[in-house]
């Protein structure tokens, strides 16, 4: 996740995150794959009260205004705000006029703010935005023609801010980005030929995009990655041996990207690492079962 900076107008976007098992049970890592509450297939489905008439709306909050409507796509109902960078460009996503959850970003337009579509990969039907670094690049996912969902970064070209498909690990089919640094250095997921999920990292090379495997620490099967620093270090999560996830730190020693376990709270037997600022403290999770 890009650096959230605290300006002297404090302001506050919400982010809800579900996993798909429950932390520590051992399967092939499609637990760490984030899913945004009430998502299923691009269409909403409510997450809380009379599903009868029941919406949500993404929101700003400052400590001049308070809490304003960023309101939807044109024909929609629902929208949620995920991210926003220190120049105020906020990242979620609404559905539109098809039912359809589509990536967003809201831009201040005089008092207001317009939300523009950021639309899919070539014949999608579906997108979410979640980070957007100080560029004005975005992460997220799309479904393709195939209906795979791959992990996204739009970026303006001229007047026009296109999507890019950052592809999986080679034999993979599923991605998803969700980190991404003032480098253009993007974290995120995919699955490998062994069908295991394993925190990625993606950089341009020349005119194009290659993912790296993370890989796990010892022992592990699957990890993940969130958030990154304009240092590159890289906060998310392995499993290891026993089967239970552990907060990690990647950072290059020499040509290669080492993991650190970050261990656990006490009496904890599970932790995740969400983000990561640039003097290295990291923040996220730790579980506890009793």
């Amino acid at each position: 996740m890009n650096k959230l900076g605290i300006t002297t107008i404090a302001i506050l976007v919400v982010l809800a995150m579900l996993q798909t098992a429950v932390a520590g049970e051992p399967d092939n890592g499609m637990h760490g794959k984030t899913i945004i509450p009430g998502l299923q297939n691009g269409l909403i489905t409510p997450t809380g009260g009379n599903q009868i008439g029941y919406y949500e709306h993404a929101f700003i909050w400052d400590n001049i205004t308070g809490m304003n409507d960023l309101g939807t796509l044109p024909g929609g109902s629902n929208s949620r705000a995920i991210d926003i960078n220190d120049k105020g460009l906020i990242t979620g996503q609404s559905d539109n006029a098809t039912g359809y959850w589509h990536a967003v970003v809201w831009r201040k337009v005089g008092e207001g703010y317009v939300p523009t579509d950021l639309g899919t990969l070539p014949g999608g039907s579906y997108s979410y935005a979640y980070s957007a670094n100080n560029i004005g690049q975005i992460t997220g996912q799309s479904d393709n023609a195939m209906g795979y969902i791959h992990a996204v970064v739009w970026r303006k070209v001229g007047a026009v801010i296109v999507p890019t498909d950052l592809g999986t690990l080679p034999g993979g089919s599923w991605s998803d980005a969700y980190g991404i640094n003032d480098l253009g250095l993007v974290t995120g997921f995919s699955d490998n030929a062994m069908g295991y999920i394993h925190a990625v990292v993606w950089k341009k090379v020349g005119a194009v995009i290659v993912p790296t495997d993370l890989g796990t620490l010892p022992g592990g099967s699957y990890s993940g990655a969130y958030g990154i620093n304009d240092q590159g270090l890289i906060a998310g999560y392995s499993d290891i041996a026993t089967g239970y996830n552990r907060a990690v730190v990647w950072r290059k020693v020499g040509a290669v990207i080492v993991p650190t376990d970050l261990g656990t709270l006490p009496g904890g037997t599970s932790s995740t690492a969400i983000g990561i600022n640039d003097m290295g403290q990291v923040v996220g999770y730790s579980e506890f079962y009793t």
